[in-house]
Order: structure tokens, then C-alpha cells, then sequence
């Protein structure tokens, strides 16, 4: 390495053009990142859709949904495959290893599903395949309020923003929800139908067959073909009115009303009805930009729009991810100042610490480059990943310039003391930085979400790192010569000098103090081991009593309650009950807004579902403006909300999203009856767990419904058949959509259906006419039985069994206590033959995760103590320094346990990251002995030499390390929680390592060299005893 170290001292011009050049490179790729939250996530799932019309949830279960199961399950790569069969609907849903090709994956069961396609009984709709998108999620929901008149929001939604906002470039599409659909309805009156002798069939006949524009043909007029078009649309509702149905008017058997549809969605925000629109970006489009756009646009429309009806925000991830980055950022930032500070501290010298400081930006904007050309996104875990780097970027650069300087006071001249200095210490930076990189290579190979999530962390390290390796040895020594001159003792300010003293004077004293204490360590070496003996014992106690999470808890201010009513309550019953809700927490001091939705079953913003179901999505005050968590926010929100027979659960939004529940526990069986019976004892179980809340069974109640038997020889002696029959309750209860209604370039709905009366309760359906062949009517009581019943339910299926799902949250507790609680309950609960119990949802997620993890810190130990053992041509030396990362374990501990952190994914990142970080000053110790040794010093005389002359560098490269590291681990902004429990364990380890390093590795280097001398001895004692 020293040609490169010589031609960059020899060479500035080239050296700086080329540094430029790559500043270039990241800044332009900079300003081309995409940015967003997370990285760009692909979950490994893909759902098989079925229709079954009029099958139950068993004959779907036995004659689609196993079927399909079956094949699908010899799909290469397939870990587990789940069904839900319901009343005509069959889903399953194949789950693959993480990084499986889904494109590829989804045309694999398609043909698969294609086999078995026509052995599936006749009615069986095609099945649909389709790869669940996780970036399907709205980038922005929009609110429009300020008129009464929820038809003419829902107009201004549909007319005017929606398509505006479509325009805009990254925007994939925008759903309008809520308001009021304007509607065409003729209400026929059954009594006055059936007395003239007509049915509902032949009045939606009439009525498609006159709304008609239809084309005639050509006729001549002298030379001009003129085109014939018969216009028979229906011009007015008076036209509609006036249409004959023989000798009878349809306004005479019919009311013909403009109004709307009735509404399967009502929304709400901060009490008054609302339209919103959730506006989805395209795969892979930038989220920030596409959010910026939308609200840029908003503000003209609002501009545009009429009275007081105006736009607002009601969710907007760019928030976060704006929020977010800036706060790692930030923390970079702080950490780099912190950095700073310390190397002027130690160095006493401004030219110094800046040729160091400039390090830092160096190695930040160059890694921005293979950043962009590795197709990584700009987000929290790639910018984590560089604030992680900050205070490891300056250690190759300390390293090398505190030599320098020592050969600098040796009487060299600062040119050749430049380049003997780097060259000298290059070896030890080398292997450092190697093997803080090779921790990672195994993070690559992680599958699960851990992979998906730290692979860019690993990467965007490693690239910082690098740069940062090649800063030291090219950079920094070109920079020594003109920076490192002597000054002029005119131009040295007097207290600065004073201070310089002072602080040398502290630091020769505590070289000193630790002289003595290594004398003593060497002199004791059996107590150094014993005492971290110690430590180690002491840690090994206090992880069993460690608590255990997936993935860190983050605060985005915004909580979900969903609310489940009895099956078929009516949409205003469940309104009424929502809004009973809202009265109960509306005056948290906190919230800021409400949005409520009732009607649906999806997510934050979604809607489409049962009129029984709803759900209140409310917005707080940003973090730093209040004093109560998110978590504790939500316990008083569950406290409040009191609804007698309903279903209440409350969740965060906007997290990470794993597919999983805190807490889900799975019956597995073949016989829903018992299922469903275990599943009550095991709920009530659960519930005496502490941190246990919002638990609920998978099982869903039947809906209450009327049943219609048709008399099949009855209603054959009509001339009926029992399709015909439905058709007419269908088309008389539901009501029909027959034709359009067209006026001003809008086309609305012209629904047939009866009137009120005729279908308010079950008497009055009962003598619904139902119309012959012959013209006759006939009531439906007269061709069927009608009685009241409870629909099915749906079942669930996993591992080719039937299951039930016991799930909650958790509150108070981590996961990992919750779930052994649990376990130790149901240890010795009965169980009939064939039945079994699984724990599922985060837990499965993070036991896969933490598996896989602790094997990937095993073959990252394994790979740094390989790159040592090339680096030093030694398989000894390396094992020496592999001691340091046992005791940084011990600080990693201690950090978690000091903070009231649990041992989650990102602190186990933390740990491979540490088992690189915490062997580079072990290096530098064990490296610098060796050199001395070669050159004839005495072992003992070498090892209290070594660690005095290395102290400052070491001092220097941890504390650079953990301030910079510092106001990440804090996690005090917002977006910094999934990093800080990372940062604690660096900090942590790394602190208590460099302290027990000084100490115990010159110790154990000892105890190993008279190991290998006396092994040395014994060998050469058997030679010489063989040769006599």
C-alpha cells in the first residue's frame, strides 16, 4: 500500500481531482435517490381467489379450497399455505421463503392451479392469482369537507380532484369514498303489479329495451349519405314515467325518483360528513415527491372550489418519511459535531483535527454513489446506516495521523513522516475496516424481514466504511505536510495554549495511571481472568431475565380503533355506536383530529365491508409536544371506549406492517365445533396474562339472515324453476341495476326495486308476487319456505388443518415475557387426540428472525477472526483478539438493561455490527506489539510500552464511535426508535470493551505466548529426547 500512500503525499492535484470527482458522482446521485420510509419491501405472498355461488364455507372448504391447498403446496419454495373458505369464496394463500421471485413464483401457481381447474365442480369461477403488494398503501388521504350536501362532495371528489390529482406524474390511482351517489329508482308497488297481472321481470325488460340510441343505416339526399340512429334514450324522468307496459303507464305501478343510492360507506372527520381520497403512487415512484405534488395541486383546486368546502390532510407518509430523515440526519449530524470535539480535545491542534474532520464528509457524500448504483432507497435504515458510520469513519483517519505525528516527533521530516506513518499502521486500518465489513456479509444471506430491512444497512455501512479506509491512507497523509506544520509562536493565542498545556498534562498523567495499572494486570494475570470470568457469569444471568421483542416500537401519533358490532346490524345502529365512541375519547388532550369510517374492514383508510363494522383513526400531537406516549395514549383510548357487545381493538397505524398480531395463538383440529370450544377456554386463559389486551377468536358469528326454500314441485307446477324465483326476490328486495340513465355527460344507475313495505319484514316478503310464464302472479309464500337462520361462518385452514386464532396486543410487557407466560399456562391444558396448539403472528416472525440472526453473528465471528488470521499470517494472534468480543457482550447487555430496552431485531444487528467494531482496538494493540517485537524488544518490555503509546489512538477511535452514536441512541426524534436500540448496543459494548481491552487483551496475549513456549519447549524436549 505504500505506492498508493507515496503518489497521493507526492501528488495532491490528481488525489483532489479525483476525491472531486467523486463528490460529484454522490452528489448528483443524491439528488437522484428516491425517498421513502422503508426500504422497498416484496412480501412473499401470492393469493388464489375462488368463487363457489351459493356453496357454503364446507363444500367450498372440501371441493376448492383443498384442492387447491394441495397443488399448490409443490410449488418450489413454498413454507406454508393457509385457506379461508367462506360462502362462495374460496381464498388461499401461499407464502414463500423471503426473496423468492413472486413474478415467477405467481406463474408457478397458476399453472399449478390450472391442473386441478377442471376437476373443480361445475359453478366454480376460474380462480385468480395475485401477489400481495405492501406498497398498495395510500402515499396521501385526502379529506373534503365544508358542505352538507354530501352528493355535491362527493361530485367535486369525483369531477374535479380526483382527476386532477390523477394527472400528476408518479400518481397511480385515487379512490373516492364516502358522499352520496346520485340514483335513478323506480319503486314498483307489488299490490298494484300483481293486479295487473305483471311481473318485476318484464318491467326491467321494458325498461333496457326503450333506453336505446340505435344505428340504422345510411340513406341518400341528392349527394350526401345522411346516417340513420333511431335516439330512444331516456331524456327526462317524465319519459321514464310515460313508458307502457301494455295498457298500463309505469307511473301508474311505480314511483319514478330522483335521488341516491344508499350508501354503504359513511364518513366523518372531526364530526361532520366528509368525502375522502386515498392517492396511491406507482411501484417504485418516490413517495416524498409524489405527496408534494398532490398537496402543491390541492392548493389550486382549493382555490377553484365553491363556498366552504375546502381539502385537508388526513394522512400523509411523506410526513413521516420527511420527519424521519431529517431526525437521523440530525442525529448524524450531532454525532459527527461530537466527534469533532473530541478529536480537538485529544489532538490539542485545529489543522490536525480538521484534516480528520474532513473525513467525515468525504466518506458521507462518496458513499452515495454505490448507494444509488446498488438501487437502494434513501430512507431510515440506509440513513441510519450512515449516521451508525459517522463516528467509525474518523478511526482509520485518527489512527493514521496520531502516527504520523509520533514519527513526526521522532526528528522525521513531515513529508517522509506522512508516509512511513500510514504504511506503518496501514496493516492494522485494513484489517479493521475488513472486518468491520465482513460482519455483514452473513446479513446478506439473512432471510425473513431481517433481510429485507438490514441488507441496506449492511451495505450502506460497509460502502461509508470503505470510503472512509481509502480517506485515511490517500487524504489525510497528502493533507499532513500542509497541515501539520509547526506554528509560529507569534500566532499562538495564549489561553489556547494554556488550555493545550492543561489538557496534556491530564493526559500524560492518565497514560501514566494506566501504566500502572497494566503493571499490576500483568503482574495478576490469573485475577484480570477471573474478574472477567465474573462479568461473563453476571451477563449470562441477566439475559435470562432479558425481555424479547421483533421489532422496536415507533410513536407515528396516530392510533386505529376498530369496532365490530353483531353480525347484520344495520349501518345506522353501528353509526350510532361509533359515534357513542368518539364522544367517549374526544376529549383526550392530545387529539388533534378524528376521522371515522363506518361501513368497513380495511386498513387505516380503506373502505368496503359490513355495514356492522367500523373504525376511528385518530391523530395526535407530534411526540416532543406532549407528555404521554403513543402506548400509554392508547390504553386511556381503551379504557374510555365502552360499547356492550362489540368487539373494540386498538392499534397503531402507519408501523411496519409484518402480516403478524403481538399475540396469536392457533388451535389446530378437524372439527370447527370442538375448535370452537377450545378456543373459549384458551381465550379465557390468555386473558389472566398480564399485558394482555384486546383479545379475540378468529371465529366469526353467523349473520342473521332469512332463508328462502324453494318448493321445487311446487313451483314447477307454475312453470317456475328455483333460479327464477331468487332472480325475482333478488331483483324486488336488493333491487336491479336495468339500465343507465344519461344527462349532462354523466351516466347514473336506473335500479328497479320494491317498495318499502314489500320487503321491511318477513310477512311482507312473503306475499312478494312472483310472476308465471302463463302471465299470472303467485305469492312467494306459495312456492317457498321462509324462515329466519344464521348464515356460515367462515373456516380457516393451515398445514392442511383447520384452525382457530387466538389474538390481542400488548401493552407494558415485551412479547417474549408475554408469550412464555402464556405458553407456561397452556403447558398443561387438555387436549383432545389430533388437536395441537402453535404460537403464531409476531412471535413465529421474530423467533424465525432471532434464529436466524444468532447464526449470522456466529459466521460473522467466524469471518472476522479469518480476515485477521490472512491480515497477520497467524491463526494465534487473531484468536487473542477475538477475547474483546465476549466482553463487549457484557456491555451490550448492561446498555440494554441501563436504557429499559428489550433484545430485539435491531439490537441483534447491533451485536454483529459490534463483534467488527470492538476487535479494531485489540488490532492496533496486538499489531503494534508485534512490530515492536520484531524489532528485538523484549515481550514484557513490548506489551507496557504498546498500551500507553496506544491509548490516545484508542481513547480517541471509541469515543469518536459512541458520541457519535450518542443522540441515536437517545431516540428522541421521530423516526430514530428502530435505530436506537442498535446504537445502545454499540455504545455499550464498545465502551466496556475498550476499557476491559487495555486491560485483559495485553493479559490473555501473555498467558497465550507462554502457551505457545511452553508447547514450544515440550516439542523441542520430545526432538531432542528422540535424536538420543
Amino acid at each position: 500500500m505504500r505506492p498508493l500512500i507515496r503518489f497521493s503525499i507526492h501528488h495532491p492535484v490528481p488525489t483532489i481531482v479525483l476525491y472531486l470527482i467523486t463528490a460529484v458522482i454522490g452528489l448528483v446521485s443524491l439528488s437522484r435517490l428516491p425517498l421513502d420510509l422503508y426500504p422497498a419491501m416484496e412480501f412473499p405472498l401470492a393469493v388464489v381467489a375462488t368463487t363457489y355461488e351459493g356453496a357454503g364455507p364446507e363444500e367450498v372448504e372440501a371441493h376448492v379450497s383443498r384442492p387447491i391447498e394441495e397443488v399448490v403446496g409443490t410449488v418450489p419454495g413454498v413454507t406454508k399455505v393457509r385457506s379461508s373458505s367462506s360462502e362462495g369464496t374460496s381464498l388461499v394463500i401461499v407464502e414463500f421463503d423471503y426473496g423468492t421471485d413472486m413474478d415467477q413464483a405467481g406463474l408457478s401457481i397458476r399453472e399449478k392451479v390450472d391442473q386441478v381447474k377442471g376437476y373443480l365442480p361445475a359453478g366454480v369461477g376460474s380462480p385468480m392469482v395475485f401477489k400481495i403488494d405492501p406498497t398498495a398503501l395510500p402515499v396521501v388521504t385526502v379529506g373534503v369537507t365544508g358542505s352538507d350536501d354530501l352528493a355535491e362532495l362527493k361530485a367535486l371528489a369525483e369531477d374535479i380532484i380526483k382527476p386532477r390529482l390523477e394527472r400528476l406524474d408518479g400518481v397511480a390511482s385515487v379512490d373516492v369514498n364516502g358522499g352520496l351517489e346520485r340514483e335513478i329508482q323506480v319503486v314498483v308497488d307489488p299490490a298494484r303489479l300483481q293486479a295487473f297481472g305483471l311481473s318485476m321481470s318484464s318491467v326491467a325488460q321494458v325498461l333496457g329495451y326503450e333506453n336505446l340510441n340505435l344505428p340504422g343505416g345510411q340513406v341518400g339526399e341528392g349527394s350526401v349519405n345522411l346516417l340513420v340512429r333511431t335516439v330512444g334514450q331516456y331524456q327526462s324522468l317524465d319519459e321514464i314515467r310515460d313508458i307502457r307496459l301494455g295498457t298500463v303507464r309505469l307511473g301508474d305501478i311505480a314511483e319514478v325518483r330522483d335521488t341516491f343510492a344508499d350508501p354503504e360507506t359513511k364518513v366523518w372527520l372531526d364530526g361532520r360528513a366528509a368525502v375522502s381520497l386515498d392517492v396511491q403512487k406507482q411501484s417504485g415512484g418516490n413517495a416524498v415527491a409524489v405527496a408534494n405534488a398532490v398537496k402543491a395541486e390541492l392548493k389550486k383546486i382549493e382555490a377553484e372550489l365553491p363556498g366552504q368546502v375546502q381539502t385537508r390532510i388526513l394522512s400523509d407518509t411523506s410526513r413521516m418519511v420527511v420527519t424521519s430523515l431529517e431526525s437521523v440526519a440530525t442525529n448524524g449530524l450531532q454525532g459527527a459535531v461530537l466527534a469533532i470535539l473530541v478529536l480537538l480535545f485529544f489532538l490539542r491542534n485545529l489543522p490536525a483535527t480538521f484534516a480528520i474532520a474532513v473525513s467525515i464528509p468525504v466518506a458521507v457524500i462518496s458513499t452515495f454513489g454505490p448507494v444509488y448504483f446498488a438501487g437502494i432507497t434513501l430512507n431510515i435504515i440506509s440513513l441510519g446506516g450512515l449516521s451508525l458510520g459517522v463516528g467509525m469513519m474518523v478511526d482509520n483517519s485518527i489512527v493514521v495521523l496520531e502516527n504520523i505525528f509520533r514519527h513526526k516527533e521522532m526528528g522525521k521530516d513531515i513529508v517522509q513522516a506522512a508516509e512511513d506513518g500510514t504504511a506503518e499502521v496501514s496493516l492494522a486500518i485494513t484489517a479493521s475496516t475488513l472486518t468491520s465489513v465482513a460482519v455483514f456479509l452473513p446479513v446478506v444471506w439473512v432471510t425473513g424481514l431481517a433481510q429485507l430491512f438490514f441488507r441496506e444497512l449492511a451495505l450502506t455501512i460497509s460502502f461509508s466504511l470503505l470510503m472512509s479506509l481509502l480517506t485515511a491512507v490517500t487524504l489525510v497523509p497528502m493533507m499532513a505536510p500542509r497541515l501539520l506544520k509547526d506554528r509560529p509562536a507569534r500566532r499562538q493565542i495564549p489561553w489556547a495554549v494554556r488550555l493545550s498545556d492543561r489538557i496534556g498534562q491530564w493526559l500524560e498523567r492518565l497514560e501514566a495511571t494506566y501504566g500502572r495499572l497494566l503493571d499490576w494486570a500483568l503482574g495478576h494475570r490469573w485475577h484480570v481472568v477471573g474478574i472477567g470470568a465474573s462479568f461473563l457469569v453476571l451477563i449470562a444471568l441477566v439475559l435470562g431475565q432479558m425481555g424479547l421483542e421483533f421489532i422496536p416500537s415507533s410513536d407515528t401519533s396516530q392510533f386505529r380503533v376498530s369496532i365490530e358490532l353483531a353480525p347484520g346490524t344495520r349501518l345506522d345502529e353501528t353509526q350510532a355506536a361509533v359515534e357513542e365512541a368518539v364522544a367517549q375519547i374526544q376529549d383526550i388532550p392530545e387529539l388533534q383530529s378524528l376521522y371515522v369510517a363506518v361501513g368497513t374492514t380495511g386498513g387505516a383508510y380503506s373502505t368496503g365491508g359490513e355495514s356492522n363494522q367500523a373504525f376511528i383513526v385518530g391523530t395526535l400531537s407530534r411526540p416532543g409536544q406532549r407528555r404521554r406516549s403513543l402506548d400509554e395514549i392508547m390504553e386511556d383510548v381503551r379504557g374510555r371506549i365502552v360499547l356492550p357487545g362489540a368487539k373494540v381493538t386498538v392499534a397503531t397505524t402507519g408501523t411496519i406492517e409484518t402480516g403478524g398480531n403481538d399475540i396469536e395463538v392457533q388451535i389446530k383440529g378437524d372439527d370447527m365445533e370442538v375448535l370452537e370450544d377450545l378456543s373459549k377456554q384458551v381465550l379465557a386463559i390468555i386473558a389472566q396474562v398480564p399485558g394482555a389486551r384486546g383479545l379475540d377468536t378468529s371465529i366469526s358469528e353467523g349473520r342473521p339472515e332469512v332463508q328462502i326454500r324453494v318448493d321445487r314441485a311446487r313451483a314447477a307446477r307454475y312453470g317456475l324453476t328455483a333460479s327464477q324465483v331468487a332472480a325475482a326476490v333478488q331483483s324486488a328486495v336488493r333491487g336491479q341495476v336495468v339500465t343507465q340513465y344519461r344527462v349532462g355527460g354523466e351516466e347514473y344507475d336506473i335500479r328497479l326495486m320494491a317498495t318499502e313495505a314489500a320487503r321491511s319484514d318477513v310477512n311482507a316478503l312473503r306475499q312478494l308476487p312472483i310472476a308465471t310464464p302463463l302471465g299470472q302472479t303467485v305469492p312467494l309464500g306459495e312456492l317457498a319456505e321462509l324462515t329466519r337462520g344464521v348464515g356460515p361462518a367462515t373456516i380457516d385452514r393451515e398445514d392442511q388443518m383447520r384452525v382457530v386464532k387466538i389474538i390481542g396486543q400488548i401493552y407494558g410487557r415485551d412479547l417474549g415475557s408475554v408469550i412464555n407466560d402464556i405458553k407456561a399456562r397452556l403447558a398443561d391444558f387438555p387436549l383432545p387426540p389430533g388437536y395441537e396448539i402453535a404460537y403464531g403472528g409476531d412471535y413465529e416472525l421474530m423467533e424465525e428472525a432471532m434464529t436466524g440472526l444468532v447464526q449470522t453473528l456466529i459466521f460473522s465471528v467466524a469471518l472476522v477472526y479469518l480476515v485477521m488470521a490472512a491480515q497477520f499470517e497467524s491463526f494465534l494472534h487473531p484468536f487473542v483478539i477475538l477475547f474483546s468480543i465476549p466482553l463487549a457482550l457484557v456491555g451490550a447487555v448492561l446498555g440494554l438493561v441501563l436504557t429499559g430496552r428489550s433484545m430485539d431485531m435491531s439490537a441483534m444487528i447491533g451485536l454483529i455490527l459490534l463483534a467488527g467494531v470492538v476487535v479494531n482496538n485489540a488490532i492496533v494493540l496486538v499489531d503494534y506489539i508485534n512490530q515492536l517485537r520484531r524489532q528485538g524488544m523484549d515481550r514484557d518490555e513490548a506489551v507496557r510500552l504498546t498500551g500507553p503509546r496506544r491509548l490516545r489512538p484508542v481513547l480517541m477511535t471509541t469515543l469518536t464511535t459512541v458520541l457519535g452514536l450518542l443522540p441515536l441512541a437517545l431516540g428522541l426524534s421521530e423516526g430514530a426508535e428502530l435505530e436506537a436500540p442498535l446504537a445502545t448496543v454499540v455504545i455499550g459494548g464498545l465502551t466496556l470493551s475498550t476499557l476491559l481491552t487495555l486491560v485483559v487483551i495485553p493479559v490473555v496475549y501473555t498467558l497465550f505466548d507462554d502457551l505457545v513456549v511452553r508447547v514450544q519447549r515440550r516439542a523441542s524436549a520430545r526432538i531432542r529426547a528422540a535424536a538420543m
